[in-house]
């Protein structure tokens, strides 16, 4: 009898660790999860950032070449690829 509750004992103890075990394993996982997201949202957030940066830049070069074609200058048609002058070639 004495060898059962023995082993009954034992065997709660490795239920106990295992369950805990789990635990461990489901709370590192969940942090893992966490951190990930978090590096995904800043870098997501960072790349939205650049990408209105490079809309913003487009426009501004669009509208001042809008500007120059308004006013005659052939920067205004070509913005900043002149054409060769084959004359002076």
């Amino acid at each position: 009898m004495k060898a059962f509750v023995s082993l009954m004992g034992f065997a709660l103890l490795v239920a106990v660790v295992a369950v805990g075990a789990a635990a461990v394993l489901i709370a590192a996982t969940g942090y893992g999860l966490f951190v990930g997201g978090r590096a995904l949202v800043r870098q997501r957030r960072r790349r939205a950032a650049a990408e209105a940066h490079r809309r913003a830049e487009l426009a501004a070069r669009c509208e001042l070449e809008n500007i120059w074609y308004l006013e005659g200058d052939p920067r205004g048609t070509y913005g900043r690829y002149m054409p060769v002058d084959l004359d002076r070639i």
